[in-house]
C-alpha cells in the first residue's frame, strides 16, 4: 500500500479540529491552512459548526469517499472508535498525534494493534501514534504540531521516532538554510515504520539524501534489504537514541557479552550502507555535506586546508589525523603559485595560511590553485570575520572549476555565508564540525560500494540438524562441516582410551573435560594443556576423574604457537545472526576490540573486517614476528558464518582461540550455545 497519500493528498481531514488557540488541535489545522495547502481541508469537531472560518463536520462518516489524509488530535480514548470510522469512510491513511498507546505499556500495545488490523482490512496506512506528524514544504503541506518551519524546498529527507528530533531538525535546516523535501515523526510505529518510509522515500524523485532517527527498529532483516537497495543510490544518514540500553545483555559467550546493542545496530545499518552517526552535531553535518555534495564526491580521503588565520587550521589538521584523513603536501608547483599570490610570511604548505594581509584580488586565484593540486580531493576553506568578496568568489569558482567537494567555516562574513548559501557550500561553526562533514562525503563513497555489492547467498539447511546441548567436540565437528580448520581430538570414556587417542593425534596434548553443561572448562578447572607424554595424560586424567567423575574427556592435539584470535557469532532479535572478529585469547576481555557483520558473509566482507581489526596488526607482523596469512583467517570467518545462517537455531557461537601459525589457523575451542525456545522443541 503506497505511502503517497501522506505526502501529497488531495484532501485533509483534521479530527479534534478546534476553535480554541490553546488547543493542539487548533494548532494542527491552522498549520495546514497557514502553510499554503491547496487541497481540501476538511475541520471535523464533534460540535460541528465552523472552525477557522471553515465548516466542520460533525464526523468523518459524513465526508465518505472524500478523505485522502486524516490528522487526528484527540484524546486516546476516542482514537480507537475514530480509525474504524475512517476505515469506514475509506481514508487512505492516517496520522494518529495523539499520545497514550504503546508507550503506555501492553493495553496501549494491544490498542495499537487492533487499530492497524482495522486499518489494514481497509487498505489504509497509520503513522503513529505518539508523533508530531508529517511535513511537505514542495507540496505546501504542514500536517504537524510545528510551526515556524523552514520553506525552503530541497532534497533532505528525515524519518524521526522522536518529535523532539524533528524540531532540532527543522533548526538546524533553517540555519543552514537547507531545503527539505519530506518530514515524518513516526512516533511508536504501529503500522508505518522506518522501512516502509526509507522504501518510499528512495523512490521518491525530490529526495535525494535521507535522515533517520532510530530508536528501534521493528523488522531488522527487512530493513536491511531495503536499506542495501536505496543507499546504493542515495546516501542516508543515521542516528541511533538509546545506545547502551540493552549492552549488559545476559550471554554465555565472550562474543555476546561484546556484542552490545549499539555495536550490532551499527554494524548491521554499515554493512546496508547506511552512515552510521553518534551525536545530533554529526548527523546534521553529515546530512548537510551530503544535501550539497552527493551528487560530488571526492575521489579519496585527502584534504587541502585553507585559511586567513592560523589556529582554527591547525585544530582541522588533527581532526583529519584523527578521523584517518589525509593533509597532503602541496606539490612544488601550487607552492610556487601560491607564493607569488601571497606575502612573504604565509603559509604555502597544506594547510594554507593565506594571512589576513593577502591582497583580495588574489584570493580566487589562490583557491583555484589549492583545488587545482591533484594530491588533494577537496577543500576546507576558512574565514572568520574578513568579509572580502573576492573570497566568496574564489570558494565558489575553485568548486566549479575542479568539481571537487568543499566545506567551509565561514563566521561574522555575511557576503560571504550568503555565497555559500547560494551555492550549496555547507558552512560549519567549528573545525572539526567541518572536517566531520568532508569525512561524511569520503565515507559515502565506500558506503555507496559496500550496498551495491553482491549478498551472499543463504547456504542449504543441513541434512542433520544440531539438536540438544553441543559440547565442544560437537561444536567444533559442526562447524568443520562448513569449513572451520580444528585440531585433531578425540572423545573419550576412559583412560586406556585417552592413552589411545593422545598416541593417535600425537604428543603433546591437552586434556579437557568435554560436557555440554561446562560451557567455561577453564574457570572450573578442567583443562590441562601441553601434557608431554603418556605419563602426565595418565596424572592430568587422575585429577579430573576425581574432580569430575566418569567425564567424557577431550583429548586434543597441541596447536603450534601462533597468534591468538576470536571469531564468534550471536543471534541478534531485531537483524538476526551477527558475526564477531578480534583478538582472542586472554586478550578478547582487556582490549573489547570487535568487529561485527550480518551474517552470511562474503570472502571480500571478511577480508574487510580482519583489515580493520586491531587483530590486523598482530597478523601483519607485530615487532618483528612473521606476516600470517589474513585471507585463511577471513575463510573461517566465512565459515562460521555460513554455520550460523544455516543454522538458525543457534544463539551464540565461540571459537576463542583460533590459533594462527604459519601453517594456518586452527580452531582450539569451541562453543556453540542454541537458542531457548529451539532447544526445547527438541
Amino acid at each position: 500500500m503506497s505511502l503517497h497519500a501522506f505526502f501529497h493528498p488531495r484532501s485533509v481531514a483534521v479530527l479534534g479540529a478546534s476553535a480554541s488557540p490553546g488547543k493542539l488541535g487548533h494548532t494542527l489545522l491552522k498549520n495546514v491552512i497557514d502553510y499554503g495547502y491547496t487541497g481540501t481541508i476538511y475541520p471535523v469537531n464533534p460540535r460541528g459548526g465552523v472552525v477557522c472560518d471553515l465548516p466542520a463536520a460533525t464526523s468523518i462518516s459524513e465526508l465518505a469517499g472524500q478523505v485522502d489524509l486524516a490528522l487526528i488530535s484527540i484524546p486516546n480514548s476516542e482514537v480507537p472508535a475514530a480509525i474504524r470510522a475512517c476505515a469506514a469512510a475509506q481514508v487512505k491513511a492516517a496520522v494518529i498525534l495523539s499520545s497514550g498507546f504503546g508507550e503506555t505499556g501492553q493495553g496501549g500495545k494491544d490498542l495499537q494493534a487492533e487499530m492497524c488490523a482495522t486499518a489494514r482490512a481497509a487498505g489504509m496506512r497509520i503513522i503513529g501514534p505518539n508523533c508530531m506528524g508529517v511535513y511537505n514544504p514542495a507540496g505546501k503541506l504542514n500536517g504537524s504540531y510545528f510551526w515556524s518551519l523552514p520553506t525552503k524546498v530541497g532534497g533532505v529527507s528525515f524519518v524521526s521516532q522522536s518529535g523532539a528530533m524533528g524540531g532540532l531538525f527543522f533548526a538546524d535546516a533553517r540555519q543552514r538554510d537547507l531545503g527539505v523535501a519530506k518530514f515524518a515523526s513516526i512516533g511508536n510505529t504501529a503500522d508505518v515504520e522506518h522501512a516502509d518510509l526509507l522504501e518510499y522515500l528512495g523512490d521518491d524523485p525530490e529526495t535525494t539524501c535521507i535522515g533517520l532517527f532510530i530508536e528501534g527498529i521493528k523488522s531488522g532483516p527487512r530493513f536491511m534489504e531495503v536499506a542495501r537497495r536505496v543507499a546504493a543510490k542515495k546516501p542516508v544518514v543515521a542516528l541511533k537514541g538509546g545506545r547502551t540500553g540493552a549492552g549488559a545483555r545476559a550471554s554465555a559467550s565472550h562474543t555476546g557479552s561484546l556484542a552490545g546493542e549499539e555495536r550490532v545496530y551499527r554494524a548491521a545499518l554499515e554493512a546496508c550502507g547506511v552512515l552510521w552517526t553518534r551525536s545530533a552535531d554529526e548527523f546534521f553535518d553529515s546530512l548537510a555535506a551530503l544535501a550539497a555534495h552527493g551528487h560530488r564526491l571526492p575521489k579519496g580521503d585527502s584534504l587541502a586546508i585553507m585559511t586567513i588565520s592560523g589556529g582554527p587550521s591547525v585544530l582541522a589538521a588533527d581532526h583529519c589525523e584523527e578521523r584517518g584523513l589525509k593533509v597532503p603536501e602541496l606539490s612544488a608547483a601550487t607552492k610556487d603559485a601560491l607564493r607569488l599570490l601571497t606575502p612573504d610570511f604565509a603559509a604555502v604548505s597544506n594547510p594554507v595560511d593565506l594571512t589576513p594581509q593577502i591582497n583580495p584580488p588574489n584570493i580566487p586565484p589562490a583557491l583555484d590553485a589549492i583545488l587545482a593540486d591533484p594530491a588533494v580531493d577537496g577543500g576546507l576553506f576558512i574565514n572568520l570575520g574578513l568579509d572580502f568578496p573576492e573570497f566568496a568568489n574564489g570558494v565558489t569558482s575553485a568548486q566549479a572549476n575542479h568539481n571537487k567537494p568543499v566545506v567551509a567555516l565561514v563566521t561574522a562574513a555575511p557576503v560571504i555565508q550568503a555565497a555559500m548559501d547560494e551555492h550549496g557550500i555547507p558552512n560549519y561553526a567549528a573545525p572539526e564540525r567541518a572536517v566531520a562533514g568532508f569525512h561524511a562525503l569520503v565515507k559515502r563513497v565506500a558506503l555507496q560500494k559496500r550496498a551495491a555489492a553482491p549478498r551472499p547467498s543463504v547456504p542449504p539447511a543441513p541434512t542433520a540438524p544440531l539438536t540438544g546441548a553441543l559440547d565442544e567436540y560437537d561444536a567444533k565437528a559442526a562447524l568443520a562441516r562448513y569449513g572451520l580448520p580444528v585440531t585433531a581430538e578425540a572423545r573419550v570414556d576412559t583412560l586406556s582410551g585417552a592413552l589411545a587417542a593422545a598416541e593417535q593425534v600425537g604428543y603433546p596434548v591437552a586434556l579437557k573435560i568435554c560436557r555440554a553443561d561446562l560451557l567455561h572448562k577453564t574457570e572450573v578447572g578442567g583443562v590441562r594443556l601441553r601434557l608431554a607424554d603418556a605419563a602426565a595424560l595418565e596424572a592430568a586424567y587422575a585429577e579430573l576423574s576425581a574432580k569430575f567423575g566418569d567425564g567424557p574427556y577431550l583429548v586434543q592435539q597441541m596447536a603450534p604457537p601462533g597468534v591468538e584470535l576470536i571469531i564468534g557469532a550471536r543471534w541478534d532479535p531485531t537483524f538476526g545472526h551477527m558475526v564477531a572478529f578480534g583478538p582472542g585469547g586472554v586478550l578478547v576481555e582487556l582490549l573489547g576490540d570487535v568487529a561485527l557483520a550480518p551474517a552470511p558473509l562474503t570472502l571480500e566482507q571478511a577480508q574487510e573486517m580482519v583489515a580493520g581489526s586491531k587483530a590486523a596488526h598482530l597478523l601483519r607482523g607485530y615487532r618483528g614476528s612473521a606476516a600470517l596469512d589474513q585471507t585463511s583467517v577471513a575463510r573461517c570467518l566465512v565459515a562460521v558464518s555460513e554455520f550460523v545462517a544455516a543454522n538458525p537455531q543457534v544463539a551464540e557461537v565461540d571459537v576463542n582461540p583460533l590459533i594462527v601459525g604459519p601453517a594456518g589457523p586452527v580452531a582450539a575451542d569451541a562453543l556453540v550455545v542454541l537458542r531457548a525456545e529451539t532447544a526445547a522443541k527438541e
